[in-house]
């Protein structure tokens, strides 16, 4: 078990999962797609849930990395997770979309509550021209 030494720029996730009779630690985390095999070697899935919510733990706090720790009754996996860039070039632009397509109308006006369409449906924002 490796020892880590916490500090304030690190943030810890700890997930249980339950595996299938006679199915290692390992194949548990590959059969949920937690992990892939490559080369015989385990490397985490970025397009695993699991490892969106560390990135977004990660770019939430501002810390650089994340121990992850996937544990069953048949063992425990180490993991350190180091925060990603290029999730965030790719994720950020499409979360900013949403927000000011859909959220940040409501916010400002909320058409819904007073039983009419949405901004975004049939009236445009001056900005959004």
């Amino acid at each position: 078990m490796p020892r880590w030494v916490m500090n304030d720029d690190k943030t810890v996730e700890l997930r249980k999962i339950v595996l299938n009779e006679g199915e290692s630690l390992e194949d548990g985390m590959c059969t949920l797609g937690i992990y892939k095999k490559s080369e015989e070697k385990l490397v985490l899935n970025t397009n695993h849930k699991y490892y969106c919510q560390i990135q977004q733990q990660l770019f939430c706090s501002k810390r650089h990395t994340c121990n992850f720790v996937v544990t069953s009754e048949r063992g425990t996996h180490y993991d350190i997770v180091k925060f990603d860039n290029k999730f965030w070039e790719n994720v950020l632009p499409r979360l900013e979309k949403c927000y000011f397509d859909n959220i940040f109308p409501e916010l400002v006006y909320s058409r819904i509550l007073h039983g009419q369409s949405r901004w975004n449906k049939d009236i445009q924002f001056p900005w959004l021209k």
